[in-house]
C-alpha cells in the first residue's frame, strides 16, 4: 500500500539517488537537492514543517555549533535527545545546516566516533552517514504517511458500512449519539484506540485523561501511535457546520500537537457536496493543509434520494479555503 503513494515512490528514488552518489557530488550538490525535495513536496513537507515546528531549540543548539569543536557539540545536543521523533528532526535540521558547510566536513562532523581511520575510506563513511542521518528520516516519512493512509483507509470503510449497511439506523439518530457510539466505536474496533472527539474527551477534561494513562500533559498524546482526532456534524440545512467542525478540529489539533484531524459530515439534506479550495487527497477524503497540518473531510451521504436512480439530486459547494 505504501508504494502506491506518490510521494514515497519519489523520496525512495531520490535516496537511492544519494546512495549512488561519489563523493563529490554528494557533499556538493546532491544532500542540497534531497533537502529541497523534502520541503517542496506538498505531502513531505507538511511532514517535516510539523516536525521541526515540535522542536525549535534543535535548530538553535545547531546554529551555535561552529568551528573545530563542531563535531563535540553535535555529541552534546545527541546525548540529550529522548525520543525517534526528535532525533529525526536534529538530521533534518543537520542537512539545513550542512548544506552550507560542503566538502568532506558535513559527513565528518556527524559521524558520532572521534576517532580518525584513515584507511576507513569515503565509502564506508557515506555509508554510515546515510544509515544514521537519512535513513531515519525516510523511516518516519514512511511511518506518518502509513498512518495517514491507514486512516484514510479505515474511514473509506466507514463511509461503506454507513451508506450501504446502516443508512436508515444513522438517520434516526442524534450528533452526539453518531459520534460518540458508531463512529468512535467504529475507530476503536479498527484500532484507533484513543478517538479524542469533543464528545469523548471534552477539552476542560484532556489533561486529566492525559495524566491517566500516564502522560506529563496532553501535549504528549499526539505520541500515541493509535490515537486519532476525528469530530462528526450532521449537515441537513445549516452551511455554519462545516466551519464549525473545521474550527474544532483545528482548535483540538493545536491542543494536542497532531498534524492531522478529520471532519466527518454526516449528510442528511438530497444535496451533492462538492468541496472547493481543497490540496489534496487520500482514498477519496479530501484535506486541507492549515499551517502544515492536515484537515481531512469525508461526506457520508445518508438520504434516501442518493439511492434513488430516478431522483435528482441537488448541488452544494463548500470553499474550505474560506475558513482559513
Amino acid at each position: 500500500m505504501l508504494e502506491t503513494n506518490a510521494s514515497l515512490s519519489k523520496l525512495h528514488s531520490i535516496a537511492r539517488f544519494l546512495r549512488l552518489s561519489g563523493r563529490f557530488y554528494l557533499q556538493n550538490y546532491n544532500l542540497n537537492l534531497f533537502l529541497k525535495f523534502l520541503k517542496s513536496d506538498p505531502e513531505i513537507s507538511s511532514i517535516i514543517n510539523s516536525l521541526q515546528a515540535k522542536y525549535p531549540s534543535l535548530k538553535d543548539a545547531l546554529d551555535k555549533a561552529e568551528g573545530p569543536n563542531m563535531r563535540n557539540d553535535l555529541i552534546n545536543i545527541r546525548e540529550k535527545i529522548q525520543s525517534f521523533e526528535e532525533y529525526v528532526a536534529f538530521c533534518i535540521y543537520y542537512i539545513d545546516k550542512a548544506v552550507f558547510i560542503r566538502g568532506a566536513a558535513i559527513i565528518d562532523h556527524f559521524l558520532s566516533d572521534t576517532t580518525s581511520d584513515p584507511g576507513r575510506g569515503f565509502e564506508k563513511d557515506k555509508e554510515r552517514f546515510l544509515n544514521d542521518c537519512i535513513e531515519p528520516i525516510i523511516i518516519y516519512i514512511e511511518l506518518q504517511i502509513k498512518h495517514s493512509i491507514n486512516a484514510a483507509y479505515v474511514l473509506q470503510r466507514y463511509k461503506i458500512l454507513c451508506e450501504w449497511y446502516e443508512r436508515e439506523a444513522l438517520l434516526g439518530q442524534n450528533e452526539l449519539e453518531i459520534t460518540k457510539k458508531h463512529l468512535s466505536k467504529f475507530l476503536f474496533d479498527n484500532g484507533f484506540t484513543y478517538s479524542l472527539s469533543e464528545t469523548n474527551v471534552p477539552s476542560g477534561r484532556i489533561d486529566n485523561f492525559a495524566f491517566s494513562i500516564g502522560f506529563r500533559d496532553s501535549n504528549e498524546l499526539s505520541n500515541l501511535p493509535n490515537a486519532i482526532i476525528a469530530e462528526g456534524k450532521i449537515y441537513e440545512a445549516n452551511d455554519s457546520i462545516f466551519r464549525e467542525v473545521f474550527n474544532q478540529v483545528h482548535k483540538r489539533m493545536m491542543e494536542l500537537n497532531f498534524s492531522d484531524g478529520y471532519c466527518v459530515i454526516f449528510n442528511r439534506s438530497s444535496n451533492n457536496i462538492l468541496l472547493e479550495g481543497i490540496q489534496g487527497n487520500i482514498n477519496g477524503i479530501f484535506y486541507k493543509i492549515v499551517k502544515d497540518s492536515r484537515i481531512y473531510f469525508l461526506v457520508i451521504n445518508l438520504h434516501p434520494d442518493f439511492y434513488d436512480s430516478k431522483k435528482t439530486l441537488g448541488g452544494l459547494s463548500i470553499n474550505i479555503a474560506a475558513f482559513v
